[in-house]
């Protein structure tokens, strides 16, 4: 097991890689324990890892293939609140891009060559309408080549728990046919369908050169101590609003 849990001074906790570990790079997929999405956690968090608040980078993500390039926003002096999109880049240092998850695939980019970071949020219709690509796309832009990039996979719902229907089957397979070793039957309810999303996702980033992949192997669903899970509290019915985020930082 390759992954690891750390735990910051005030206990946020969270998981790394050891393949994906740079010392220019800050990173981590945090769980939802001491951790709300709300600005005073989200400036103690800063606290925690040294990054300055006004530096962290926020999507309101729409499930969307769309990715932005922070070094054109910023350079243009815009203000800054909101950024809808599902994906960041940017080659400029003190720049942390974070992403939201509460069972969707929270991915990091790292490109150490040419010192470029990117982020995306890939649900089933961002993964399938190319926001795995666009990011790629994006760090193209600033300098990237794709046998330089790095892509970290974090914790997201895992095919045994992700269960779909026959119709989104067959809508993933008709623009995506080479991906049906993603699906399988489920065995408890016959007319539905299990959905690897993790390896849907690694699938489409080997098909445009991403091959350096590393997965942080951790069910958002199953893991109730913690992750947050939209599935989960959805299924036990209740309505569970929190989501862990995701984030990559590259110090100056």
């Amino acid at each position: 097991m390759y992954f690891k849990k750390k735990t910051t001074k005030d206990g946020f906790i969270y998981f790394t890689h050891k393949y994906f570990e740079h010392p220019k790079i800050v990173y981590g997929f945090f769980s939802k324990i001491n951790f709300l999405d709300n600005t005073e956690n989200l400036n103690l968090l800063c606290d925690n890892l040294n990054i300055k608040k006004s530096c962290l980078f926020r999507l309101k993500q729409t499930h969307s293939s769309k990715c932005i390039n922070l070094d054109k926003v910023i350079s243009k002096k815009s203000k800054i609140s909101y950024l809808y999109g599902d994906g960041m880049v940017t080659s400029l240092n003190d720049c942390a891009l974070s992403i939201l998850t509460a069972d969707c695939l929270p991915i990091l980019f790292i490109d150490t060559v040419k010192k470029i970071i990117g982020a995306c949020h890939a649900g089933w219709k961002g993964a399938l309408s190319g926001i795995i690509e666009n990011t790629l796309i994006e760090m193209q832009k600033i300098g990237s080549n794709e046998s330089d990039i790095r892509l970290i996979f974090g914790p997201s719902i895992k095919k045994e728990n992700y269960q779909i229907s026959l119709d989104l089957k067959e809508k993933i397979l008709n623009e995506w046919p080479s991906t049906m070793i993603c699906f399988s039957k489920d065995k408890k309810n016959f007319d539905k369908y299990l959905f690897d999303l993790t390896y849907f996702s690694e699938l489409r980033a080997k098909n445009v050169g991403l091959c350096k992949n590393y997965i942080i192997d951790l069910d958002t669903y199953s893991n109730d101590d913690y992750f947050f899970s939209y599935r989960r509290s959805t299924k036990n019915g209740y309505i569970e609003r929190g989501r862990q985020i995701s984030f990559i930082y590259q110090k100056e």
